[in-house]
């Protein structure tokens, strides 16, 4: 039964936030059906969407990555990048490494959890 209790706390945290709270503004976080991408953000918008049907990780990741997009934009980094391909692949190592941080360092989630 205790299994069963655990398996219940962890469903409610595979769904997506519904918002993100970063610096003036709220950002709506949604699952699409995207054909071409992953996820993506959206500025003017304040929009992050998120390919439907991927697997608990997967999303992570690629929820990070589109948080990074919107740290660029919000906190006015954009024209620090040459272009849009050198953002990508900052914005892609950053992304990747905090997943590979959070997913083998499970007690940085907790340390994280208690901090805030």
């Amino acid at each position: 039964m205790k299994k069963s209790l655990k398996n219940k706390e962890w469903v409610k945290y595979t769904f997506l936030p519904s918002i993100i709270k970063l610096g003036y503004q709220d950002i709506k976080v949604s699952e699409a059906d995207l054909d071409d991408a992953q996820g993506c953000y959206k500025a003017e918008q304040a929009e992050i969407r998120i390919k439907q049907g991927m697997e608990p990780r997967e999303k992570l990741n690629t929820l990070l990555h589109e948080i990074i997009h919107a740290c660029v934009y919000t906190y006015g980094l954009k024209d620090e990048f040459k272009d849009h391909d050198h953002e990508e692949k900052v914005v892609n190592a950053l992304g990747n490494g905090l997943t590979d941080v959070f997913v083998r360092n499970k007690e940085l989630i907790e340390f994280v959890r208690k901090s805030v």
